[in-house]
């Protein structure tokens, strides 16, 4: 009963390895895939354009807008206003730094970012009843859809924003408010500082981002260009560091599943040594006899693997949420895929165990092992 224990509790421990591995692997592809890369991702806009000053005025009345928007290898802007805020939690325990965003059209803002539900895939437009928060910033600070979140101005009082839906987003923290909204909790309408634009080109070269660069900001009224694929090879560098834990996994799951399999099995050889010797006496082949032991193996391998199946599936989910920063959120499913891999690399550990043994019971002497019972 306790080498069935302990051979089971063996396999699930290694299986339960494997998938939070995998998982976690899967985790990290599902960020970049839907941050940046996938048609309905979140960001969707190409490029973004900080201004050199601010401007309250229409767009008309803005120069680096009309620089922008004339442009051959831009398709759409849209004028915003982005500041950085402490957002804090009622009780003043947690503090995130997030990003205010405020489109000068709000129901533009679409074009550029996707504001949905990760759960529900409902769209949310940004109306002047509240602000639109992000999912880790809500889970963070505890706040949901009807609450209020508290944001820190710059003389150290606080603003408190009514929240009217929750976004999914998977790095750093954002505030979205329409300019009404905006214009009546803070007392003013908001300074434009950033413009959010979209190419007119799909496939644009670097050479060409380069070149679009060094145009605008040979503008005054321009300071910087960021393009969001210069973002996403950045987090594509902080998500390659992480997946480094993913082979850890892999690789110490194997070692646990080979050590404590190997010892159990070379227990149970021991203990029936004289039952071994026997069937060999009576006419078993080589083959046989190791079918004959290790048949109760692959059966408590089975059992292991659903049991590590069920575990693995809550240590991914405690491994992803240690393995998060403050501005990422790892993405929270695990692929029908990773499931596969985990039970057929934990099989695949059990079998090799059994073949590095099969090579011991071919060496087991019939006359001097019923001997040595006696």
């Amino acid at each position: 009963m306790k080498r069935f224990v302990m051979a089971t509790m063996a396999v699930a421990g290694c299986t339960a390895l494997l998938l939070a591995g995998f998982g976690l692997n899967d985790s990290i592809d599902r960020t970049m895939q839907k941050q940046f890369i996938n048609e309905d991702r979140v960001w969707s806009y190409d490029m973004q354009i900080v201004l050199n000053g601010s401007y309250d005025t229409t767009v008309s009345e803005c120069p680096a807008y009309n620089t922008v928007t004339s442009n051959a290898l831009i398709s759409s802007a849209l004028l915003t206003h982005m500041k950085v805020y402490d957002a804090v939690s009622d009780d003043g325990e947690d503090i995130l730094e997030s990003y205010l965003v405020v489109p000068e059209y709000s129901g533009e803002l679409g074009k550029y970012i996707s504001l949905k539900s990760r759960k529900t895939g409902e769209a949310h437009q940004l109306t002047d009843n509240g602000a639109i928060i992000t999912e880790k910033l809500s889970s963070r600070l505890g706040v949901k859809a009807g609450d209020t979140i508290n944001l820190v101005l710059d003389d150290g009082s606080t603003v408190g924003i009514p929240v009217a839906a929750i976004a999914e987003n998977y790095a750093f923290h954002y505030i979205y408010l329409s300019k009404a909204l905006y214009t009546h909790i803070f007392g003013s309408a908001p300074d434009y500082n950033y413009i959010t634009a979209n190419l007119a080109i799909d496939n644009i070269s670097q050479e060409q981002k380069n070149s679009l660069a060094a145009e605008l900001m040979s503008e005054y009224e321009i300071s910087a260009v960021a393009y969001t694929s210069q973002i996403q090879n950045s987090f594509e560098n902080i998500m390659d560091s992480v997946s480094a834990i993913v082979l850890i996994l892999i690789v110490s799951a194997g070692l646990l599943a080979f050590i404590v399999l190997y010892n159990l099995s070379i227990i149970n050889i021991t203990e029936r040594i004289k039952e071994i010797a026997t069937i060999k006496v009576l006419g078993f082949d080589n083959l046989e006899v190791s079918s004959y032991i290790f048949r109760e193996n692959i059966i408590l391998t089975l059992i292991g693997i659903v049991e590590g199946l069920i575990c693995g599936v809550i240590l991914h989910k405690i491994v992803t949420t240690m393995a998060e920063v403050d501005v990422i959120m790892f993405g929270r499913g695990i692929s029908v895929r990773s499931f596969l891999y985990a039970s057929l690399l934990a099989f695949a550990f059990s079998m090799f165990v059994s073949l590095v043994l099969h090579r011991r019971l071919k060496k087991v002497d019939m006359v001097e092992s019923l001997k040595s019972i006696e």
